[in-house]
């Protein structure tokens, strides 16, 4: 078991390779932006999926995104109260935004393309 954070003796994030498979621990996990974005980087990990963390991922924290392929729209939410910027990698490009605070955006990837 790899020890990746602990305090005062106590263990609060750790991981473990065994066999196919790969565990992840948390202690005392709280939301934050910051933690729900580590927490999604563990459970890819966790899952032989590191690939999958290089599209549809904000580079700003405090956003999220989900994918709807079957209209092609991309959503994009700003979870901070102050306005943001971000860019998320997509298979058409990366797509940059500015989004007010609280704000939520549909873009449509094929219309970014001219189709």
């Amino acid at each position: 078991t790899q020890v990746l954070r602990e305090k005062g003796g106590f263990v609060h994030v750790a991981a473990k390779e065994y066999g196919a498979g790969r565990g992840v621990y948390f202690a005392g996990f709280t939301y934050s932006p910051e933690n729900a974005r580590l927490l999604y980087r563990a459970l890819a990990w966790a899952a032989h999926r590191e690939d999958s963390l290089d599209a549809f991922l904000p580079d700003n924290h405090t956003c999220e995104c989900a994918w709807f392929p079957g209209t092609d729209a991309l959503v994009v939410i700003n979870n901070a109260e102050f306005p943001v910027e971000t860019a998320i990698p997509t298979p058409a490009g990366v797509v940059r935004l500015e989004l007010d605070g609280f704000a939520l955006k549909v873009v449509r990837l094929n219309e970014r393309e001219g189709g």
